[in-house]
């Protein structure tokens, strides 16, 4: 399947909006990673989880608005929700809105700075869009490493 996804793909934000989708829903395996507002096991955080799992599958099954509905309901309810700020930027770039996907991941990196996926994308972003590439190369390097 994800050989069949890839071939599909025709620019870099593309490919990182994919790649974005995967590396999300296994992080998603980590509770901790969702909220530190709630506590492992509170009934928010599965109601959050829960959501952002039928967000990206919704997504993943080519539906990237109502993944991004989703996501924008989740943002109502906390607007530093790091999880549904990545979907919403995924999202975005799904549907062709590119640089209001890399605004997305930019707010998104300012609250969780050590996130390997948004460090990757937001390196990916920049490198697509021209941004200035030492900057931008760090948050590939240091995406990388943080998700092997």
């Amino acid at each position: 399947m994800l050989t069949r996804i890839a071939s599909s793909l025709k620019n870099p934000l593309q490919v990182s909006a994919a790649c974005g989708l995967l590396i999300l829903a296994a992080t998603l395996l980590a509770p901790a990673r969702l909220t530190q507002a709630q506590p492992a096991g509170h009934p928010a955080e599965s109601s959050r989880r829960q959501q952002i799992h039928e967000a990206v599958s919704l997504a993943e099954h080519g539906d990237p608005n109502s993944a991004m509905q989703i996501a924008s309901q989740l943002l109502k309810q906390d607007p530093q929700f790091v999880p549904a700020m990545n979907l919403k930027g995924m999202s975005l770039e799904g549907t062709g809105r590119g640089a209001e996907a890399g605004a997305e991941y930019e707010e998104a990196l300012k609250l969780a700075p050590n996130d390997g996926d948004l460090l990757l994308k937001t390196g990916i972003y920049n490198l697509a869009t021209g941004r200035s590439v030492p900057r931008h190369a760090a948050h590939i390097g240091a995406g990388r490493s943080l998700l092997s």
